[in-house]
């Protein structure tokens, strides 16, 4: 068994150490939330470009049939006006036209048609796409739900230590309790450590004879190199 002053800081520690796990993990959470967050940001983004592609592809068509409908009333006109040309060489010129319009017809019909093909393409991947962003944002929000339930569980387990932590310091010596408590700030391992094999448990030094007999006293022993309080579990 350890010294008295040895049990009630080791009692106290395991609070202490539990909360600094606490604070530990609860910083953590921000950063977790927000990858949740971008990864559901990147879904829909996912999502709005794919719902782009396919508005884009079917306002190309439109623009298609506009041009094919314009370039049709250009060919109609040129035939109206085609019983007024005296000269065969404007009416030579004519027929060019109006062959490179027709050409230029067959193209844009080649391409609704090639684009018609890709739109129903598109339709099922747009389906696709967001019934897998929908999965995706469900997924992130009950993730987040579950971050902030655990943050809250973590708050009130805190508190709770904090109290057990206050109620057990009290009953430890100022000096030796003020001790502990610059070790602790320090955040460098455990402040209370047992000895083991004339080997600090913190620095895992070999303890001095002077300070080993100290130690062998039940007195309030610090490492000589890492000046972690020491103890030795069996006096």
């Amino acid at each position: 068994m350890a010294a008295k002053w040895a049990e009630a800081l080791l009692a106290v520690q395991k609070l202490d150490l539990r909360m600094r796990d606490i604070r530990a993990r609860l910083a953590l959470l921000p950063e977790e939330r927000n990858k949740l967050i971008a990864r559901g940001r990147a879904a829909q983004a996912r999502r709005e470009e794919s719902r782009k592609e396919l508005k884009e592809t079917e306002l190309g068509i439109k623009k298609a049939e506009s041009e094919i409908a314009r370039l049709n009333e250009v060919i109609a006109k040129l035939r109206q006006q085609s019983a007024s040309i005296r000269k065969n060489d404007e009416y030579q010129a004519m027929l060019v036209e109006i062959a490179g319009n027709q050409g230029r017809i067959s193209e844009l019909e080649s391409s609704v048609i090639e684009a018609l093909d890709r739109v129903e393409e598109l339709r099922r991947k747009v389906s696709t796409v967001t019934a897998e962003v929908e999965a995706t944002l469900k997924g992130v929000k009950e993730e987040i739900g579950e971050l902030e339930t655990f943050a809250t569980e973590l708050k009130a387990e805190y508190l709770q230590l904090q109290q057990e932590a206050a109620a057990a310091g009290k009953e430890i010596e100022s000096s030796i309790l003020s001790r502990y408590q610059l070790l602790l700030k320090k955040g460098q391992g455990a402040p209370v450590v047992p000895i083991e094999n004339d080997i600090c448990g913190n620095c895992h030094l070999r303890i001095t004879p002077q300070t080993l007999n100290s130690a062998r006293k039940g007195v309030v022993t610090a490492c000589d190199n890492c000046m972690h309080l020491i103890y030795l579990e069996d006096l």
